[in-house]
């Protein structure tokens, strides 16, 4: 536990100083794996995105592949769902599934299709998530593995950020996505989630035409489709801290992460921050870490939606420039980025 969590705080480029960082993300890893449950084993952990033609969720998927899952399509433990029309490219792993639009009609679809797929490819976990999302893959597999001392469990099992779509009639005043998740609320796929292998047993139990009937049928977003579809199955949904699925804007919050610990997911990055986040990650040389700093933020900030949320960034990162940033305890932190 010590030695990664030296890991942890080496992240971010700091000398392990922060003792509250240190001893909470100590404390954190304990409570995840204490000794009873660490059982090192083999677990084959398979990663599903989903994506679409347009060039510039092309370019994020190429710089996954580029980063975090250099290797991943060659072992099959990689591949993205896409809608028909978007063009076949090789080493990518990427599967293009006519029947599936490639607008939000179809996203419903592609999850389906992602869930199949990592059926059929053994997975023990597989990942859902986006083409936008980074993922530090040695501490989340590690986590995997080892979840509650079994690779996949005998227990049908998905993890997550939990409590999207709960209420959402109730409070939106809008349909709920079904009334499962209303009650008891899904799962926030932003900062992408997991299913174990007896989880996707029981999905796939009455075979592929109802599982699709059943996505088809069901909620447009993705995460809500398969929300519903483990809670009408009885599929436990547990919480995992770690998974970041909010935006991050400014290099100020960057660091501030970075210096509490860091996370397994990183939702909403660009190509080029998901180089920079790959090369803190990997410890490569520091002249490589600024290079990719210097292209990742445009004045202090990145990944913004709108041009307009960029410049505004941009000025609180200037105004803000002198501040000193408090210190934050690695849980608190996750549980802010989670939603």
């Amino acid at each position: 536990v010590i030695v990664l969590n030296s890991r942890l705080i080496a992240i971010g480029g700091n000398e392990p100083e922060d003792c509250n960082a240190v001893l909470h993300a100590t404390s954190l890893v304990q409570w995840r794996m204490t000794p009873a449950d660490f059982q090192p084993k083999h677990a084959r952990i398979i990663y599903g995105v989903m994506s679409n033609a347009r060039p510039v969720f092309a370019a994020k998927r190429l710089a996954q592949v580029e980063t975090w899952a250099r290797g991943l399509p060659e072992q099959r433990r990689f591949f993205v769902v896409s809608g028909r029309g978007t063009p076949e490219v090789d080493g990518q792993g990427l599967i293009v599934d006519d029947r599936c639009r490639d607008d939000r009609s179809g996203i419903s679809c592609k999850e389906a299709r992602i869930v199949e797929e990592g059926y059929s490819r053994n997975a023990d976990w597989l990942v859902i998530l986006g083409e936008d999302v980074y993922v530090n893959t040695s501490w989340l597999e590690d986590t995997l593995i080892n979840h509650r001392g079994d690779v996949a469990g005998s227990k049908p099992v998905a993890l997550g950020v939990l409590g999207c779509g709960k209420n959402w009639k109730k409070n939106m005043k809008l349909e709920a996505f079904c009334p499962e998740v209303e009650r008891d609320g899904g799962i926030c796929g932003g900062g992408g989630y997991a299913i174990n292998r007896a989880a996707l047993e029981v999905l796939m139990r009455e075979g592929t035409k109802k599982l699709r009937m059943q996505y088809t049928n069901g909620p447009e977003p993705g995460d809500m489709a398969t929300s519903c579809a483990l809670r009408q199955h009885r599929v436990e949904l547990q919480p995992l801290d770690g998974l970041g699925g909010q935006r991050i804007e400014s290099l100020l919050g960057w660091e501030q992460i970075f210096s509490a610990g860091g996370m397994f997911t990183y939702h909403y990055v660009t190509p080029d921050v998901m180089h920079w986040l790959d090369a803190l990650v990997k410890h490569e040389s520091a002249t490589r870490v600024k290079d990719m700093k210097a292209l990742a933020f445009d004045r202090g900030c990145c990944c913004s939606f709108t041009e307009s949320e960029l410049r505004d960034c941009q000025e609180k990162a200037r105004v803000s420039s002198a501040v000193q940033l408090p210190n934050v305890t690695l849980l608190k932190l996750w549980k802010t980025m989670a939603a």
